[in-house]
């Protein structure tokens, strides 16, 4: 994880960091104005007394996400603020916090949806090795053990084997490390299933479904737009897996009951 310089991006202008050009880009984006201040506050707060080109990139990114789902809900933080990676002078990395994302308002699942096709997987589950799976993640989570702050997600086997888990301060860092994995390994991802800590965003079904994964599933809640890209794109999406309970929205024929029917 290497150190950021914080950019950021308003009016097509780049700027280095400041509460006031951070809170316009955000007020641009559709953010209210008490709102944005308010986040851009708490943001210079956090990077005072610190060099700005030693703050940790998944720091800021989180922060900033945080700031914003407190304030508007995690989709609205989906929509308002987006991460580009960038080069700057002899900086290798740049992250570029812009309030002008790809997913506006108007946005729908069948837009996002538009250049993937649904997934032709017919993977069964059975039930009791889903219910399964919450469990096994969190006695792999050694990190989380120590800190209690971090995010998980792991790659299970059909069978309910854990085959690799990854953590990280945020969720969806923690998903592209276990993707990430499996690419490198090139490891057959069509009888698999995703687990992860966090809520399950469009985001994370998007990039379930470009690499073939037909089960996405959190032991939190899904957004309504991961909902409808879900269901469009033929991937079972499973939220609250715990304990013995879990609520499957979408493509429940995969999941077999325990005497092996749907």
């Amino acid at each position: 994880m290497g150190s950021a310089v914080i950019l950021v991006e308003s009016g097509g202008h780049v700027s280095p960091f400041s509460k006031g050009i951070l809170a316009q880009s955000l007020t641009a984006a559709g953010i209210d104005a008490e709102s944005a201040n308010r986040i851009a506050r708490n943001i210079e707060s956090h990077l005072i007394g610190q060099s700005r080109s030693q703050v940790k990139r998944t720091e800021i990114r989180e922060l900033a996400r945080q700031n914003i789902e407190a304030l508007i809900g995690e989709e609205g933080a989906e929509r308002y603020i987006t991460w580009r990676q960038v080069q700057h002078g002899r900086e290798p990395m740049v992250i570029l916090v812009s309030g002008a994302t790809g997913v506006g308002k108007s946005t729908t699942a069948a837009q996002l949806a538009a250049d993937l096709p649904p997934l032709q997987s017919d993977l069964r589950l059975r039930q009791e090795v889903l219910l399964g799976l919450a469990q096994a993640m969190v006695a792999a989570q050694g990190v989380h053990k120590q800190t209690g702050g971090v995010h998980a997600a792991a790659l299970f086997a059909s069978t309910g084997e854990l085959l690799v888990l990854r953590e990280d301060i945020g969720r969806h860092n923690a998903v592209d490390k276990v993707l990430g994995y499996a690419l490198l390994r090139h490891l057959p991802l069509d009888d698999k299933v995703l687990l992860t800590t966090g809520r399950a965003s469009h985001e994370m079904v998007v990039k379930a479904v470009r690499v073939g994964l037909p089960v996405v599933a959190s032991v939190s809640s899904p957004t309504s737009l991961a909902v409808q890209l879900a269901s469009r794109l033929n991937c079972t999406l499973i939220g609250y897996l715990r304990g013995q309970r879990m609520v499957i929205y979408t493509h429940w024929w995969r999941v077999l009951a325990a005497n092996g029917h749907e």
